[in-house]
């Protein structure tokens, strides 16, 4: 098994893919293609080991960017609920990357609604841009786990 370390390595060799991957969604929805990069950049703060009781290396990684230490009280009250660390809820790449990315994400996006900063109209292709980024990034992680 691969620690915090080794999976953010592994990440930092595939980004050149999810580059890419977002350059040929341009031609699709340039919205989509935008958020691919940042989405697969999440994964330094959000990773599928989010679900372990106790600092992870993206907690601490939270940590250390002084805006996010917040977050991590709502991480830990994650790992709490979603039970056993590396579960199908947890640690799949597309499914437990939707669960964990809705999780992180609603508070952000919820503020952000309220002070109609996110139109309506653009929030699913934004959505979708960072769960495939973030999707990408977590297959890495769990081909590393493997």
């Amino acid at each position: 098994m691969s620690g915090g370390k080794e999976h953010l390595q592994a990440c930092e060799r595939v980004f050149p893919v999810a580059l890419a991957l977002s350059f040929l969604m341009l031609f699709l929805n340039w919205l989509v293609a935008l958020f691919i990069p940042i989405g697969y950049m999440l994964e330094f703060f959000i990773d599928p080991d989010l679900d372990e009781l106790g600092i992870t290396s993206a907690e601490g990684r939270m940590i250390h960017t002084v805006v996010l230490i917040p977050l991590v009280a709502w991480t830990t009250l994650y790992a709490k609920i979603i039970g056993k660390h590396r579960s199908f809820w947890s640690h799949t790449p597309v499914i437990g990357t939707l669960i964990r990315l809705c999780w992180m994400l609603f508070p952000f996006v919820a503020l952000l609604w309220y002070w109609h900063i996110l139109p309506n109209s653009y929030t699913p292709q934004i959505f979708l841009g960072i769960w495939l980024g973030l999707s990408m990034a977590d297959t890495v992680h769990w081909l590393k786990d493997r």
